[in-house]
This record gives structure tokens, sequence and C-alpha cells, in this order.
């Protein structure tokens, strides 16, 4: 169960392996891993081998990217999405915790 309750912001990547926009959001999510390093804990959760959460997160499609910190949801994104947009989307919304 990812740690959604942490005081670090968690981003959850619910993914499948035969989901095409799932693997070229894969060194998307590595590369934001190194920059944000300390301070966005990204976690990848295999929908297909995890149903309970992805129902639990009302996940409807995949990619489908959840933003929590201390078991509030800050921002959702499905599809892919470009590192542009990602990075300056999680500095908008920890640069607002702050």
């Amino acid at each position: 169960m990812p740690a959604i309750t942490a005081q670090t912001p968690v981003l959850l990547d619910f993914y499948s392996e035969s989901c095409a926009p799932c693997r070229r959001l894969k060194p998307v999510l590595a590369a934001l891993a190194q920059m944000f390093e300390g301070r966005v804990e990204i976690q990848k959760i295999n929908a297909g081998n995890h149903p309970e959460l992805a129902e639990a997160y009302d996940v409807q499609t995949l990619p489908t990217l959840l933003l929590l910190h201390c078991g509030k949801e800050l921002w959702r994104g499905t599809g892919f999405i470009t590192q542009e947009i990602l990075d300056a989307k999680l500095n908008q919304i920890l640069e607002g915790m702050q």
C-alpha cells in the first residue's frame, strides 16, 4: 500500500505493461524522480496486479497519475503527459504548499 499519509508528496503512477502511453511515460517519470528527489516520492502501481488500489482511487484509464499529500489528493492526470508539463505542475503545487 502506498504511503498516502506521508509528509512528502507521493505521485502514484497507475500503469499496465500493455499500455503504450504508460511505456512512453516511464522515462519521463524516471527523470522526474531524479529532479524531485527528496521532494516527491514516485510509486508505480500495476493496475492489473492491484485492482483493489485502482478501484479505491477510482482509476478509470491508464496511465493515471495521482499526487497525494497527507492522504489528500492534490492533483490527477490521465494519459501521456510530457516531462515539461509534469515538471511545471509539480513545481506549481510544491510552491503552493510552502
